[in-house]
């Protein structure tokens, strides 16, 4: 067995857009320090400021989104088939050897396509990925039909699939989706040929489970979190209880206003999207931030009393649970989301059933109660700090991958 070399991260962007290339960045930073040789190959800049004098090699495929300059029909095409994201990783990998260099695939489905993973493994190097989402079992990434507004059960790329508009836009919208998928699924034949496989989460182990190649290796390596410990936050001297992402259909912020009227407490909603102005009109009473800088995520949350994630859908992993954990803020989470795995109900926080604004508002009334929300912060602080998931133990567990994979 080769000694692991090389490493090469796919990933959709070269900055921090969502989940996936937070995780994404902050493994190839972590790799790097460890010594392995790591080129991150986005399919847009601009890099991340955080590989500066990092020792990572940033190689984009495109400068900028082809969205912001490409013919719409054309870099809707390249999310099919890129070939300059093919190009590309064969130019990376070509002064490699697949003995000691290992691809990881994090995103690709927004800029580099399945095409480049594709690529990797048609070169012969072992290829691992990460399922931040749905891409593999479903062609709009995210189970969830937004016309029957519920989690879609329906197998992927099936009839029913192909013939049902659960998109938000009209059956073009979907019709691009399902080429998408049909050449992720069909041409590239990633469910069939991937050998490696992250999970993050129990639920999206147990959703895209069907979709796995027979053998293979699925390993749960839980997402970095960089949170630096301090203090507990006090939560019971809060005076709001906190939303923080987009404003959302799937994620249900309108359920959480509702629920929040009807217990008479105090909702801020960190974060922005289709849904603002409505929550705005109809909820005055709430606090709409829009999206804040990191530091002042922080400072607000340190002045809430719990985190609020009310997703209708199957909601991965959030990272900002475990953030608020790490505080010691009590986070209360709908059943649909994987978050729930991380919270003891009516221990550290609660769980509540999706969709179900009476159940919510009756938990939401339990926060305004000091002691329980005292009780609650310190277990939640005391339960995160017992066996943090940081990005060092992260890195820990994907070397012990990637050795498996050049075994």
């Amino acid at each position: 067995m080769a000694a692991l070399r090389n490493a090469v991260i796919l990933c959709d962007y070269g900055d921090i857009v969502g989940g996936a290339e937070k995780v994404a960045i902050a493994s190839a930073l972590g790799l790097a320090r460890r010594g392995v040789n790591v080129t991150y190959l986005a399919g847009c800049g601009p890099a991340a400021e955080a590989f500066s004098d990092s020792g990572v090699t940033v190689r984009p495929v495109f400068e900028r989104n082809p969205f912001e300059w490409m013919p719409k029909e054309k870099a809707l095409a390249n999310t099919v088939r890129s070939k300059p994201a093919e190009a590309v990783v064969r130019e990376v990998l070509d002064s490699m050897d697949p003995r000691s260099t290992v691809v990881h695939a994090h995103s690709f489905l927004a800029v580099l396509s399945s095409a480049a993973v594709g690529t990797a493994l048609d070169l012969g190097f072992p290829t691992a990925m990460t399922c931040h989402d749905y891409g593999l079992s479903c062609p709009s990434q995210v189970q969830y039909d937004f016309r029957r507004k519920a989690i879609c059960e329906v197998p992927g790329l099936g009839f029913r699939c192909l013939t049902r508009n659960c998109t938000q836009k009209t059956y073009v919208s979907k019709a691009r989706l399902i080429a998408r998928g049909t050449y992720l699924a069909r041409v590239a034949r990633l469910p069939r040929r991937l050998r490696w496989i992250v999970t993050i989460s129990d639920l999206s182990e147990r959703v895209l489970q069907p979709t796995f190649a027979t053998g293979a290796h699925v390993t749960r390596i839980p997402n970095p979190i960089e949170v630096v410990k301090e203090p507990r936050v006090p939560a019971e001297r809060g005076t709001t209880l906190a939303y923080v992402g987009r404003l959302v259909e799937e994620k249900d912020p309108l359920l959480f206003a509702e629920a929040a009227r009807r217990a008479k407490a105090p909702a801020l909603f960190i974060g922005d999207g289709p849904l603002a102005d409505r929550l705005r009109r109809e909820y005055p009473e709430c606090e709409v931030t829009g999206w804040l800088a990191p530091t002042e995520v922080k400072e607000r949350l340190a002045a809430a009393r719990a985190l609020v994630l009310p997703s209708r859908w199957y909601e991965n992993s959030p990272l900002v649970v475990f953030e608020a954990l790490g505080q010691g803020l009590p986070v209360v989470v709908a059943d649909t989301c994987a978050a729930r795995e991380y919270v003891e109900s009516g221990v550290t926080g609660s769980v509540f059933p999706s969709g179900d604004a009476d159940a919510l508002a009756n938990t939401l009334a339990e926060y305004a109660d000091d002691a329980t929300v005292s009780a609650r912060s310190r277990l939640a602080y005391d339960g995160y700090w017992s066996d943090p998931p940081t990005p060092e133990r992260h890195v820990g567990r994907l070397l012990e991958l990637y050795e498996g994979m050049l075994a």
